[in-house]
């Protein structure tokens, strides 16, 4: 059986069912195929926190990317509500990254000092001015950083909202599409094909997530390094409202969501496709966690989880197009995929639509990567 779209994504997490959304809006006829369950995708398993602006600027052009991402947040979310009647639950009520140590005090006041110089809303919050932002943590923080642009959104949710506004727009998802492979022809993209049908189209976007460099007939010259990066992560139940907003405390991170769960996460650890939750990362998690909020000794330990992000080799996306005509590339977020699915979305879709775009040479795949 052989049956025709315009574009096929292959991946039905956050950017691949965005990317599908918008180019349906666009008047195109759309195809998603993803071999997994939704809730194997690094956006079902993240913690929807949204911080454009990276630990240290190390890339200007993707800080630039992601703080445009998150300018879009509001209406893109308003959208999705308008049309589904889901709401993902945005807040915009910025980021607080709180010091455990007077050392780690110190690293923050410098870091306030090099966002200030590139005009990035933050400020510094004393030991006083940090305890009335977040009561919960007491004596245990030696001052915080609080910057504005930031705040989080519901992943689980935004992934719903998204697939729905999918259907609406008349786009195909397959989950569960075994055999995936692309057809090249003539240096050209042909076709995508699973063991029930063969799907042609002008244009395949790979939205693959930690699988985007395991496609089968993809050629080299257009193959992408993504491996995947494990996370591992924990939800707690209590009756005490522990944190008003998101919160980094050096290298983990504390989400709290209205309905009264707080996330906890996560890890980073190298993975051969490993989902498993491992005792020793819950323990490592809880015991750092209650070092901080010993009060939270009574919560209820109501979920753990783990996600597999697209790592990339220089922690960059790829985004663009490829050797292979009509073959895209929308893969490589790593952690920032939540926060990057408006503007990807947007890009990729006017690149597919012939659209002139402007993309820095940073996110090809053709650019020069530290050894």
């Amino acid at each position: 059986m052989t049956l025709h779209s315009d574009a096929i994504v292959i991946g039905a997490g956050l950017i691949g069912l965005a990317i599908a959304d918008d180019l349906a809006r666009r008047g195109r006829t759309v195809r998603v195929l993803d071999e997994r369950a939704s809730h194997e995708a690094a956006s079902w398993a993240g913690a929807g926190m949204l911080a454009p602006h990276p630990e240290r600027a190390w890339h200007e052009a993707f800080e630039q990317l992601c703080l445009r991402s998150f300018e879009r947040y509001p209406s893109f979310v308003a959208d999705l509500i308008e049309r589904t009647g889901l709401d993902p639950e945005l807040r915009t009520d910025g980021v607080l990254i709180a010091a455990p140590s007077e050392a780690a005090a110190e690293r923050l006041r410098e870091r306030v000092r090099e966002l200030r110089a590139r005009a990035v809303d933050a400020s510094w919050l004393d030991v006083s001015e940090a305890q009335a932002a977040e009561p919960a943590f007491g004596t245990h923080q030696h001052g915080a950083v609080l910057v504005a642009a930031g705040g989080q959104v519901d992943n689980r949710r935004l992934l719903a909202a998204l697939e729905a506004a999918c259907r609406r727009e008349g786009v195909t998802i397959e989950r569960g599409a075994s055999g995936v492979r692309v057809e090249i022809e003539n240096d050209r993209v042909s076709a995508v094909r699973t063991k029930r049908a063969r799907f042609t189209a002008s244009h395949v976007v790979n939205a693959a997530g930690a699988w985007a460099g395991r496609i089968p007939g993809v050629p080299a010259a257009a193959a992408v390094p993504v491996a995947p990066v494990k996370g591992q992560m924990l939800a707690l139940s209590s009756a005490l409202p522990p944190i008003r907003r998101v919160t980094w405390l050096e290298d983990w991170y504390l989400v709290p969501r209205p309905e009264g769960r707080l996330l906890v996460g996560a890890t980073s650890e190298p993975a051969q496709f490993d989902r498993r939750v491992t005792a020793g990362a819950v323990h490592g998690l809880l015991a750092a966690l209650l070092e901080r909020l010993p009060a939270l000794a009574d919560a209820a330990l109501v979920e753990t989880w783990a996600g597999l992000r697209p790592g990339t080799p220089d922690g960059l996306p790829y985004l663009g197009p490829t050797p292979v005509q009509g073959y895209v590339l929308a893969c490589g977020h790593y952690r920032n995929g939540i926060l990057l699915a408006p503007i990807t979305a947007s890009s990729i879709a006017e690149l597919v639509d012939g659209k002139r775009v402007a993309l820095d040479d940073g996110f090809l795949l053709e650019r020069s990567v530290p050894a």
